[in-house]
């Protein structure tokens, strides 16, 4: 998302909306007036494209991530999505709602149960260093290079004053990437923390007794 003109991103994605109760409608997802697009290089030869945006919550926690976001006339996948749209060879997303509130997020055989407004409750796993791979270890000819054939690589900045941290429950600010990462690695696995429709009476009654 970013300044109100700028060209709308390219859509490289197909999205279909079921609503279950047959009201239809655009689901109650947040939205944005506009968007900062890659550069036009990029765009043309890239085979999915998706947001950035990290969305805390009231307090500044990171909790979950929007896996669609409002622009234009449809939602917009994240990028986390789209990565995985793209490692499965989906060509498009079947987005479930009821009465305007997002149930589900479809990728390819993958189902991915959601909040009201279409975002995934992060698991967080905490900072796993063997996960990293620094670029210059990667243009370094003198080191071979890992065998990287069937992983899903995201490439971001970490570096302190470079890059945007977010801070999580666990008490550590995990930067972008990383976030994007725990969404997919999530979404594949299935290890997704879900949260029933009882639970706010739940912790109400708590709080009383």
């Amino acid at each position: 998302a970013g300044r109100l003109g700028s060209p709308e991103p390219a859509r490289k994605w197909g999205l279909v909306l079921r609503d279950s109760t047959g009201a239809g409608g655009e689901p109650e997802i947040p939205r944005f007036i506009g968007a900062i697009a890659s550069l036009p290089e990029l765009e043309a030869v890239a085979a999915g494209n998706g947001f950035l945006n990290i969305l805390p919550d009231p307090g500044g926690i990171v909790r979950r991530a929007h896996l669609l976001l409002g622009l234009g006339d449809a939602p917009q996948p994240m990028l986390a999505a789209e990565l995985l749209r793209v490692g499965l060879g989906a060509s498009s997303y079947l987005v479930s709602t009821a009465d305007g509130q997002v149930e589900s997020l479809r990728v390819g055989p993958l189902v991915v149960p959601t909040d009201p407004e279409g975002a995934l409750r992060l698991h967080f796993a905490g900072p796993r260093p063997e996960r990293f791979r620094s670029v210059a270890d990667l243009l370094d000819e003198t080191q071979p290079l890992p065998d990287l054939g069937g992983d899903l690589i995201l490439v971001g900045v970490t570096a302190l004053g470079l890059a945007e941290y977010f801070p999580t429950p666990l008490g550590q600010g995990l930067s972008g990437v990383e976030i994007q990462a725990e969404a997919v690695e999530q979404m594949l696995l299935g290890t997704l923390l879900l949260r029933p429709d009882w639970a706010d009476g739940a912790e109400l009654l708590y709080l009383v007794l």
